[in-house]
């Protein structure tokens, strides 16, 4: 099976909504360490303001990925912490 380089995994990245990124962090190692980094979730926010696609967007603190509305930002959809390594 060929695999895909990773900066086209990226730009395909960044076209997904919040919720399935959440998802696709166990897909593998090389999937987690991108959509945890803090470059991608800033280019993924960037690209959903810019283009207004989704309602959601990743937000970072320093051990968790969150994902927040933007119509409704108190409202917090799910929550992973990299310490207990739980996915949503």
């Amino acid at each position: 099976m060929a695999h895909l380089p990773m900066d086209i995994v990226h730009d395909l990245f960044l076209c997904l909504p919040a919720t399935t990124l959440v998802r696709f962090r166990v897909l593998s190692k090389p999937c987690f360490s991108l959509i945890d980094s803090p470059d991608f979730v800033a280019s993924h926010l960037n690209r959903t303001l810019e283009t207004g696609d989704h309602v959601m967007v990743l937000l970072r603190s320093p051990r968790l990925l969150r994902t927040v509305y933007l119509d409704a930002p108190d409202k917090v959809l799910g929550s992973s912490s990299s310490a207990s390594r739980r996915f949503y």
